[in-house]
């Protein structure tokens, strides 16, 4: 199975996701399922932002090395089995652009039409909120994975 994550500048949760996704199958030797990342904007300039997330997977033993930012493709849609939303914003992205309908991260985790998100967060807790996200993600894997392939193309 092939699995694609999406967000916006393909660098903070969806990157997360795909690099706790490869360390979860890393640790018990599965090469049944690849996974990339990649996003809607992902040329714009990022040289702003924050970068706890990294430093939280690098923490938790995640390998961050293979971290490379890719735009999305409507090939994806076909080269993938499941191309998966970070939130709402990216679903509509893709319905909007490509006629495609994907679901949501914790659609396929938990059975929720809700989003990954930290946006609305007061901007003194944005690195507290970025590591949090890696916690929920990483925490979410085992759970995505049992469900995930109810999703696929």
């Amino acid at each position: 199975m092939k699995i694609m994550f999406l967000c916006t500048d393909n660098f903070t949760r969806s990157v997360t996701a795909e690099l706790c996704l490869r360390h979860y199958l890393k640790a018990r030797d599965r090469q049944d399922i690849d996974c990339a990342s990649s996003g809607t904007h992902a040329n714009s300039d990022v040289s702003g932002l924050f970068r706890d997330h990294f430093e939280r997977m690098t923490e938790l033993g995640i390998d961050i090395s293979p971290f490379r930012r890719l735009q999305f493709e409507a090939s994806f849609l076909r080269e993938y089995d499941v191309v998966v939303a970070m939130a709402a914003e990216h679903r509509s992205h893709v319905r909007g652009k490509f006629n495609a309908t994907i679901p949501l991260f914790d659609e396929i985790y938990k059975g929720e039409d809700t989003s990954v998100d930290i946006k609305g967060v007061d901007p003194k807790r944005v690195r507290e909120a970025l590591r949090g996200v890696v916690d929920y993600i990483d925490g979410a894997i085992p759970d995505f994975l049992k469900s995930v392939a109810r999703f696929g193309q």
